[in-house]
C-alpha cells in the first residue's frame, strides 16, 4: 500500500510496510508540473495486472501482487498493488516513469486531492501551443555582400 502527500508542487508516494521491500523502493517524488492525468478507473490496467511481465526490478505473482519497477508498452512503469480495486493511475510526462499505478486507503480522495492542486496545461491558442508570448519574429536575411570572393 502506498500513501500519497503533495506538498511545494510535489506529488510525493510514500511505499509502506513490506511493499518497501517488494518494490525495492521507499518513495518517489514527482513534480505536479509533471503528472498529464489521474484516475481511478483501472478496467484500462486490469489485464497487465494479472499477466506475468518479463522485464522487472520487483515482485510479480500475476493477480495477486505487483510491485516494483516493470517496462510495459513502450515504457517504465512503477506498480504497488495488491488489491485492483483500491488502485490508483497516475500518467506522468517528462518522468522515468510513464505511469504511477499505487494501492491507496481512498482512491476517489486521492485523485480529487491531486486533481486539486494539478492543473493539466490548457492551449493558449488554436494552434495549440502553450505559453504566454508568441514566438518572436525572425529578423529578415541579409543581403548579399558587395564584396565578391574569387573563386578559388
Amino acid at each position: 500500500m502506498a500513501r500519497v502527500e503533495i506538498a511545494g508542487g510535489e506529488l510525493t508516494v510514500h511505499v509502506e510496510g513490506l511493499d518497501k521491500v517488494l518494490a525495492l523502493r521507499s518513495q518517489l517524488h514527482i513534480p505536479l508540473a509533471h503528472v498529464k492525468g489521474v484516475s481511478t478507473d483501472v478496467a484500462q490496467i486490469a489485464d497487465r495486472f494479472k499477466r506475468f511481465a518479463a522485464f522487472r526490478v520487483g515482485t510479480n505473482v500475476p493477480g495477486l501482487v505487483r510491485a516494483g519497477t516493470f517496462y510495459e508498452e513502450g515504457g517504465w512503469v512503477f506498480w504497488d498493488v495488491h488489491d485492483l480495486n483500491s488502485a490508483l493511475l497516475i500518467e506522468l510526462s517528462h518522468e522515468h516513469f510513464r505511469q504511477l499505478v499505487i494501492q491507496v486507503p481512498d482512491p476517489e480522495a486521492a485523485a480529487a486531492s491531486i486533481s486539486r492542486r494539478w492543473r493539466p496545461a490548457r492551449p493558449a491558442d488554436p494552434s495549440g501551443r502553450t505559453g504566454a508570448s508568441p514566438p518572436a519574429a525572425r529578423p529578415p536575411p541579409r543581403p548579399p555582400s558587395s564584396r565578391s570572393r574569387p573563386p578559388r
